[in-house]
């Protein structure tokens, strides 16, 4: 019985030490001009939905925000207020990101169109069309640093193959808005990229390249099959008395298997001679996502 409790000690002291913990953001309530609220409530919401869909997020509850926002609407203008301001809120509401957005317009409207129909008769017709713009920054908290600045121009209700596009305004919103999730996903996905750890080089082939790791990040960090990665080395360089950190890409994988929420199984697809040379060093090896 001892020596049970000391092994599942032992197999949950592994997990914890390989899991990955869940990045901290909290998104502000987004200023916006030439919009409905409605409108404006709709894309923030999508922006938010976008972190939750990634699956490796904590969203801070934004009911812990109120004296953010109420100081946000204070100094309310067509640019963000002081970052490093929200960024000493942020540390208060235990988030390691701030995003706070500017939504700078949510253009409806119709245009009167013509198309040949298959028998050759002409077919006059309404097009709805929508664009929406705004722009989102993303603010480090721990040195108040705006880490990136993004805007997004998208334009929904276009006539596709001749076809005659959104039949009204809603559905050209829509529109609009389903390319927005696209734009968002990829986004977060540049900006925010999982870095996780290498377990163990599962299998070699002949020449004893690496063909197949074992990863410390699953479902729960939103991985999916067939999804890519780079093999990258970590290493911190003095440059002028700052360490900076170098990555250094060693080789790709794509994922063949995801087994639970904590771990995943890779197929090595380059770089499986350099992947095994730095493990055989005692190298630490990580691995982030390609977006």
């Amino acid at each position: 019985m001892k020596a049970f409790v000391i092994l599942l000690f032992f197999i949950s002291t592994s997990i914890s030490f390989y899991s990955q913990s869940k990045t901290s953001v909290a998104i502000l309530p987004f200023n916006y001009s030439n919009c409905s609220s409605a409108d404006a409530y709709v894309i923030s919401e999508a922006v938010v939905s976008s972190f939750v869909k990634a699956k490796r997020f904590a969203i801070v509850d934004r009911t812990k925000m109120n004296e953010v926002n109420k100081e946000k609407n204070l100094q309310k203008t067509e640019d963000f207020i002081d970052a490093v301001y929200l960024a000493d809120q942020g540390k208060s509401l235990g988030a390691q990101y701030l995003i706070s957005g500017v939504i700078s317009s949510v253009k409806k409207s119709s245009e009167n169109k013509q198309r040949t129909k298959s028998d050759g008769t002409i077919e006059n017709y309404v097009n709805y069309l929508c664009s929406i713009s705004f722009s989102c920054k993303v603010i480090e908290v721990e040195t108040g640093q705006i880490t990136n600045s993004e805007s997004f121009d998208v334009i929904g209700g276009q006539p596709f193959l001749g076809g005659k596009g959104a039949t009204d305004t809603e559905t050209a919103f829509k529109d609009c808005m389903s390319s927005l999730d696209v734009s968002l996903e990829k986004w977060i996905g540049r900006n925010f990229p999982v870095l996780i750890s290498l377990v163990e080089i599962q299998e070699s082939n002949r020449k004893g390249d690496a063909t197949k790791l074992l990863i410390a990040g699953g479902s729960e960090l939103g991985l999916q099959k067939l999804e890519r990665l780079k093999v990258v080395e970590i290493t911190f360089v003095n440059v002028n008395g700052k360490a900076i950190e170098r990555r250094k890409e060693i080789g790709e994988v794509r994922i063949t298997e995801v087994e639970d929420s904590n771990f995943s199984v890779c197929n090595v697809t380059s770089g499986g001679d350099l992947i095994s040379q730095k493990v055989k060093s005692g190298t630490k090896l990580s691995l982030i996502t390609i977006k």
